[in-house]
């Protein structure tokens, strides 16, 4: 059997399906999403992908929530970017930030993976448009504040993208910029991990 199923086809079938939600699916979907995080934590993105993939499935099957929909297609996207699976990290991503906008959620966090799943690529212009757009929501909701530490990584990798893209003057403002953070904010550690995409692709 096929275990590949696109975000967008699976989309089209639930939709089809109607609106009326199974609670023996969402609760299936809880507990796959609860493995593929477990897969993470032992550095298995391969079955951490398969995990949230069925998340996805049963979540769209269950008609889950939006915010938790976010959460599935969230981790499901940073999962395949890490194994090579481009396409539908990026569908995956996507599809997180449209359901945190309806649930009032976290968007900017699937803006600033786009940008780190771009800068894997080497697409840097795509890259340091999507950061752009993560900067802009973090600051909003003082998420800079909150971590100084993960922000000034961020913005460390926001220059950098943007020094590939012939934009130094821009960079050397948010490396300057970096710099300060980390000085006020010595010995600190970052509250979140940067997502490693590209180093699990598969051979062959």
């Amino acid at each position: 059997m096929n275990k590949t199923l696109t975000l967008a086809l699976l989309t089209a079938a639930v939709t089809l399906a109607g609106c009326a939600g199974n609670p023996i699916n969402q609760k299936t979907a809880m507990n796959y999403g609860e493995a593929g995080w477990q897969a993470v934590e032992r550095g298995d993105w391969t079955l951490a992908r398969e995990n949230y993939r069925r998340a996805v499935i049963n979540g769209q099957l269950g008609h889950s929530d939006s915010a938790k929909m976010a959460v599935y297609y969230y981790e499901y996207g940073r999962a395949s970017g890490v194994v090579c699976e481009w396409s539908e990290a990026k569908d995956g991503l996507e599809l997180a930030y449209e359901q945190d906008l309806k649930s009032n959620g976290p968007a900017f966090m699937s803006q600033i993976e786009l940008g780190r799943m771009y800068k894997a690529k080497r697409d840097y212009s795509k890259s340091a448009e999507h950061f752009s757009l993560g900067i802009k929501g973090i600051k909003k909701v003082a998420g800079d504040t909150k971590d100084p530490t993960g922000y000034a990584h961020l913005l460390d990798e926001y220059s950098f993208v943007l020094e590939k893209t012939g934009q130094a003057e821009q960079a050397q403002t948010y490396k300057k910029q970096a710099s300060e953070i980390r000085t006020s904010s010595k010995g600190q550690k970052a509250n979140t991990d940067i997502t490693p995409y590209g180093t699990q692709c598969k051979k062959g």
